[in-house]
């Protein structure tokens, strides 16, 4: 299969020069990977914020969704392809994932993006916020299953029977909220781990992540904060590993 940079950059909420910059200072981090969707209006702004940093759109690999409502003919998911690539200004989508599992026609516009992946317009192709069940489905259709399935997965959620049925299959995690939309901060054994570590709680939740072998998309706008969230210079020791195991309150 091919090979999806490591941590990415969540890319709801990029908009204007703010998102622009956010994009750059991720991209000056060492971020390779940015997470966009038709739907959240920003994948104009991230491909602006790519030339600024003095990139080429070969080096950053760029995810994006099908729009909900595309999905009800196969014409609405080639338009909403068509209108993601125009406005990333490419000819290719690196990951191309259906939004959401409840979008109606999903085996039909499932094999439709295996389709598009054959047409070389999307290189890899996956789900987001699907549960074992709608995965088994594909499965159970004889459907080749996805690259990808981009869940909430963080310390306190850590959805120990997909990410275990991900393993079986071959399937990426691809976190979205891996800092649970910052909620959980100073309510857990988070807190005391990272004072013990020298480290803020978001630098530890996202070395869990990527300790984990799931790749996560922390979004921020806040450039000191994007640079922080690389959770870069230290490892978390198997002890914490442990200890973060048993936060997860599903």
């Amino acid at each position: 299969g091919m090979r999806i940079p490591q941590l990415g950059l969540g890319g709801g909420g990029l908009e204007g020069r703010e998102g622009r910059e956010a994009v750059v200072a991720a991209l000056k981090a060492g971020y390779r990977l940015i997470d966009t969707a038709l739907y959240y209006g920003t994948e104009k702004d991230i491909a602006a914020g790519i030339r600024m940093a003095g990139l080429s759109r070969a080096d950053v690999f760029i995810a994006s969704k099908v729009l909900q409502k595309a999905h009800a003919s196969n014409e609405q998911v080639r338009a909403s392809l068509q209108e993601s690539l125009k406005n990333l200004g490419s000819n290719y989508i690196d990951l191309y994932l259906i939004h959401n599992p409840r979008a109606g026609r999903i085996k039909e516009v499932w094999s439709l993006l295996l389709q598009l992946r054959e047409e070389g317009l999307v290189r890899a192709v996956g789900v987001s916020n699907f549960g074992v069940g709608q995965l088994d489905g594909l499965r159970a259709a004889g459907l080749e299953l996805p690259e990808v399935n981009q869940i909430e997965v963080h310390c306190w959620r850590q959805l120990p029977d997909v990410v275990e049925y991900h393993k079986e299959h071959g399937i990426a995690t691809m976190c979205m909220a891996p800092l649970a939309r910052g909620r959980m901060f100073g309510k857990s054994d988070l807190a005391s781990i990272a004072k013990e570590l020298g480290r803020t709680e978001a630098e530890v939740a996202i070395r869990w992540s990527l300790q984990s072998g799931y790749i996560p998309i922390p979004k921020s706008i806040n450039p000191e904060r994007v640079v922080l969230n690389a959770a870069d210079g230290f490892d978390l020791p198997k002890k914490y590993m442990e200890r973060i195991r048993q936060l997860d309150s599903g």
